[in-house]
């Protein structure tokens, strides 16, 4: 909008006059300095072989009449105020995006490991269950049969918490204070917990 009142009145102000700057190419090239008078502003133009014409709102070629008019309309097309994008709102969290817990993180990585799949020290196992079977004249394999261990290859697919679980159950079941045989108690403790020892 020009100057409504006052010595400038119907002249464009300082923004109208670098928007059409902006629009013509050769002008948009050269750096206006910051903080530039409205006189030093006109002086760029006139120098570019242009002058603002104040009544049509436009900037009009003197040395080259054959450049078409540039007009503020043109200008303000052509650079529009930028509008701020307003912030979508936040979504309620739902059940499945709220946050953990500690003790539900931690069971999920459990749960983790325990999918993995774990190795067993194959020749430390039969180190071991040799000298079982020097002391109890019975593998482990034959101890465990009952709990569903009956051999090294059913042996080397139960997990670590499997073998937790059974050696909860041994312990329950044939424990001398449970009414269990504190001899059989011992090769059944001793049979679980080789097992237990060669898994990583």
């Amino acid at each position: 909008m020009p100057y409504v009142k006052g010595k400038l009145k119907g002249e464009l102000k300082v923004p109208e006059i670098r928007k059409l700057i902006r629009l013509h190419n050769e002008l948009s090239k050269i750096k206006i300095p910051p903080k530039s008078s409205r006189d030093d502003i006109i002086t760029l133009i006139e120098k570019n072989g242009y002058k603002v014409d104040h009544t049509a709102q436009a900037l009009v070629p003197t040395t080259r009449p054959r450049k078409k008019k540039l007009t503020l309309q043109k200008a303000e097309e052509t650079f529009p105020k930028k509008t701020r994008a307003k912030p979508e709102p936040k979504k309620p969290l739902e059940i499945e995006d709220k946050p953990k817990t500690k003790v539900k993180q931690m069971a999920e990585k459990i749960e983790e490991k325990d999918t993995e799949k774990f190795k067993v020290k194959v020749s430390e196992r039969k180190k071991q269950n040799q000298r079982y079977l020097n002391k109890y004249d019975k593998t482990i394999y034959q101890v465990l049969k009952p709990y569903g261990i009956g051999s090294e290859s059913k042996a080397k697919t139960i997990s670590p918490s499997e073998l937790k679980k059974i050696a909860k159950k041994i312990r329950l079941d044939k424990h001398p204070d449970k009414g269990g045989d504190a001899d059989e108690f011992d090769e059944f403790n001793v049979a679980i917990k080789i097992l237990m020892d060669t898994v990583n």
